[in-house]
């Protein structure tokens, strides 16, 4: 444990202090990258602080907890979406940052901060990355609640609206039933595109793949009972022949 905080509060004030040039180096040499300084401040929050998209590559690549908290139980996203550090925020949710993990106390996500401190780039960037809008804090406020701007308000509820029309089509493609003839109209007409699932399908070509099999089953039908007709029809001349040839 004392090691552990030895080698955090090294690795912490050399990286601070602007006179570390490679994190692997200290890694390989055994310096933990994972643990926190007195402050409970982890050398990822510091980098992510300190705007380091060197050193904090360094340290994610070393293996440093892409989800550590410091004392308010907030991770280095926190920080970074807070600051509106739109390149720390890409390079941590591509390291597999929880994006809707909430701090301790105030239960705040990233989300929640982005939009709080006026960052229009990175509260996109966040929604585009699966950022819950409907995340309730500690008192029960949603990020649009805190937004800085009309802007930003008015793009999380845009997202929480294309959410809501989007969530009945998906759910009926899952369950394998065709949606309402209207539907592939109605968002051709709003000017919306559906995100994709897992079967790579927007609501447009969802619709026409449902159509597709249907005709293909329709097709199949038809060929089955024209099949049945001409096997019938057969047996019925073959019983004549054979009748006649008894008499």
């Amino acid at each position: 444990m004392l090691k552990q905080s030895r080698d955090a509060n090294l690795l912490c004030t050399l990286i601070q202090r602007g006179e570390i040039s490679d994190v692997h180096v200290l890694h390989e040499a055994g310096v933990d990258v994972t643990a926190a300084d007195d402050n409970g401040e982890s050398a990822l929050h510091i980098s992510v602080g300190l705007q380091s998209l060197t050193i904090t590559n360094e340290l994610l690549e070393s293996g440093a907890d892409v989800n550590a908290r410091n004392q308010n139980g907030q991770m280095p996203l926190h920080l970074a979406a807070s600051r509106g550090y739109l390149d720390l925020v890409y390079m941590l949710i591509q390291a597999d940052s929880d994006i809707n993990l909430k701090t301790w106390y105030s239960e705040m996500t990233p989300l929640h901060m982005a939009a709080l401190k006026g960052h229009y780039d990175t509260v996109k960037l966040l929604l585009e990355h699966g950022a819950d809008a409907n995340s309730l804090d500690m008192i029960g406020k949603t990020p649009s609640v805190y937004a800085a701007s009309i802007k930003i308000k008015e793009l999380i509820e845009h997202h929480m609206e294309r959410r809501e029309v989007q969530r009945p089509l998906l759910r009926a493609h899952n369950r394998g039933k065709i949606p309402h003839q209207r539907t592939s109209k109605a968002y051709r007409m709003e000017g919306i595109k559906v995100e994709t699932t897992e079967t790579n399908m927007t609501a447009k070509n969802q619709t026409a793949h449902w159509k597709h099999d249907s005709r293909a089953e329709e097709k199949k039908g038809i060929q089955i009972k024209t099949m049945k007709t001409n096997m019938r029809t057969m047996k019925e001349r073959y019983s004549k022949k054979y009748n006649k040839k008894m008499k």
